[in-house]
């Protein structure tokens, strides 16, 4: 997978983790969106390998700022921090994973205010 794609598809997996109404309609079931936790999880540490992105030597030709990684390396913190209280509705109700999700939506602000610079 190339350079490009790698980002867009890391900056995609953080998006779930930022949208809080995405995660309440597809990991309980209320919308056309099938997903969990546990999926999302992966989705972004197994299928998009985002230790190595953030570990990888090539950052500047990711077209992200260096502020965006900073953010990235506070969001994995988190991230592996989190200990699941239980079901995916207990996850959702946790403040702690609202503070994870925060988190990625900083990610996702900091994206934008270096793209509009």
């Amino acid at each position: 997978m190339d350079l490009t794609s790698w980002t867009e598809r890391v900056v995609a997996a953080i998006g779930d983790v930022a949208d809080l109404v995405f995660q309440q309609r597809a990991w309980l079931g209320t919308g056309p969106e099938i997903s969990s936790f546990v999926e999302t999880y992966c989705t972004l540490y197994d299928d998009n390998a985002f230790a190595a992105f953030l570990a990888q030597q090539a950052w500047p030709q990711t077209g992200l700022a260096p502020a965006v990684r900073q953010e990235m390396i506070l969001l994995d913190q988190l991230l592996r921090a989190y200990q699941e209280p239980g079901s995916d509705a207990e996850i959702l109700a946790d403040p702690r994973w609202r503070e994870v999700a925060h988190q990625a939506q900083r990610v996702l602000q900091a994206i934008e205010e270096g793209a509009s610079k």
